[in-house]
């Protein structure tokens, strides 16, 4: 067996995760058919603004993969290709929802392509049931004042809930 094949097949799942959902989830449950490892890279863009501290996404990141073997969750402020090359990544992973995701995400596999890095990105389109989750979805959620249980893990909903003093509903 050469190096190549007895290496372990890491990827990456990057992104803001503000919040991180179910159909985050899935994406990770998936990846873990294709690669040794997951790491759920919650990045942070400081031309962003988030609902949630980059702790508390942390803390719903690991929440939400809880029972996941071989799936760990990091917090990293650099490049996302940086950290490929820092953990000897195979691949970047995202989900795709549609028209609208693939574009960006084929845009942004091309500039990480582009670094001295080479990062693959591997795409997953989202199953049917899945693509109408999103972050974007639980924040308008919360902001009429629910938690949506369906959107989220049942104990990052709970922590969401208690963190902001919110009823979780549908």
């Amino acid at each position: 067996m050469t190096d190549k094949e007895s290496k372990e097949k890491i990827c990456i799942i990057p992104g803001s995760f503000d919040p991180m959902t179910v159909g985050h989830r899935e994406l990770a449950e998936r990846a873990l058919l294709l690669f040794d490892r997951v790491i759920i890279a919650v990045m942070n863009n400081p031309e962003k603004k988030y609902l949630f501290s980059r702790k508390a996404r942390v803390e719903i990141a690991k929440l939400t993969c809880s029972g996941l073997e071989n799936v760990t969750v990091e917090a990293s402020d650099g490049l996302t290709a940086e950290l490929y090359e820092k953990t000897g990544a195979s691949a970047l992973v995202k989900g795709v929802r549609n028209q609208k995701d693939f574009s960006y995400e084929l845009f942004q596999s091309d500039y990480n392509y582009q670094r001295p890095e080479k990062c693959e990105t591997v795409f997953l389109p989202s199953r049917p049931g899945s693509k109408r989750i999103s972050s974007t979805a639980v924040r308008k959620k919360l902001e009429k004042g629910t938690v949506p249980s369906g959107l989220l893990a049942p104990a990052a909903a709970a922590y969401i809930s208690e963190r902001l003093g919110m009823e979780i509903g549908r």
